[in-house]
C-alpha cells in the first residue's frame, strides 16, 4: 500500500511525452492538456531532440526518463566545474567545489527534481552551469553555445543564464568580463522577448496551467524587476 509513496508522479512524464509524440509524429507542438501551442505554455524547443530520437526509434516514454536521469547526474560535474572556476585562484577552491557539488543530490530541492519524472529545465540548469565554467575559463564560443541551448530548454532558465553571466562578469578579466556582461544582457533580452511577447502571443488569451505561477512575473520589461520586487 505504501509503494505509491515511492513512485514518481506520472503527470509530468505523460504531459511532455504527449508533446514529444505529437512533434515526432505530426510536427505539431500541441497536447490535449491545454489549448493552443505548447510553446505558449512552456517555451522548450529543446524537446525537438527527444522527438527526433523517438521518430527514429519509435515512441517510448523511457527516452524522457533516460534524458532526465542523465540531466540530474550531470548537475554534479557541471556544478563542480563551475564552482572550481569561480573560486580560482584559491588553493581551497577545488576541494570546496567538490564538497558543494557532491552534496547536490541530497538537497531537498534536488529530491523534488528527481521525483518529478521529467522537466526540460533540469537540462538547462546543467548547461547554464557549464556555460559559466566555459566563460570563466575563457572558452567564450563554448559559453555562448551552451547558453543558447540552455535558453532553449525552458523560458525561466533565462534567470539562471543571467546569474552565471553575472558571475563571469564579476570574476572574469578583460574580454571575459565583457563577455559576461553581454551574456547578462542577452539573457534579459531573451526573457523579455519570450516571457513578455512570444508566449502571450502564442497563448492568444487562452487560460493555461501556468497562469497561477507566472502571473507574478507580469509582462514586457516587468519580468526583469519581478524577481527583485517579489
Amino acid at each position: 500500500a505504501n509503494m505509491s509513496l515511492y513512485q514518481p508522479p506520472p503527470y509530468d512524464l505523460a504531459f511532455f511525452q504527449q508533446v514529444v509524440w505529437n512533434v515526432a509524429d505530426r510536427g505539431q507542438w500541441v497536447s490535449s492538456f491545454h489549448e493552443g501551442s505548447f510553446l505558449g505554455l512552456h517555451f522548450s524547443p529543446i524537446l525537438a531532440v527527444p522527438a527526433l530520437i523517438e521518430r527514429v526509434l519509435g515512441p517510448d516514454g523511457r527516452v524522457l526518463n533516460l534524458v532526465h536521469a542523465v540531466a540530474v547526474a550531470a548537475l554534479i560535474p557541471a556544478a563542480f566545474l563551475f564552482l572550481r572556476a569561480l573560486l580560482r585562484p584559491s588553493r581551497f577552491g577545488p576541494p570546496l567545489a567538490a564538497v558543494l557539488a557532491i552534496g547536490i543530490p541530497v538537497w531537498g530541492t534536488m529530491q523534488d527534481v528527481m521525483r518529478s519524472d521529467f522537466h526540460p529545465e533540469t537540462i538547462g540548469i546543467g548547461l547554464a552551469l557549464l556555460a559559466g565554467w566555459a566563460g570563466l575559463t575563457k572558452r567564450h564560443r563554448t559559453m555562448w553555445a551552451l547558453a543558447l541551448v540552455a535558453l532553449a530548454t525552458r523560458e525561466d532558465v533565462s534567470y539562471a543564464v543571467a546569474v552565471v553571466g553575472l558571475a563571469v562578469a564579476v570574476r572574469g578579466r578583460g574580454s571575459t568580463r565583457n563577455q559576461g556582461r553581454f551574456l547578462v544582457l542577452a539573457a534579459a533580452a531573451w526573457a523579455i522577448a519570450v516571457f513578455g511577447l512570444a508566449m502571450p502571443a502564442m497563448r492568444a488569451g487562452a487560460r493555461t496551467d501556468t497562469d497561477a505561477y507566472y502571473a507574478w512575473l507580469g509582462g514586457g520589461f516587468a519580468v526583469l524587476l519581478a524577481p527583485f520586487e517579489r
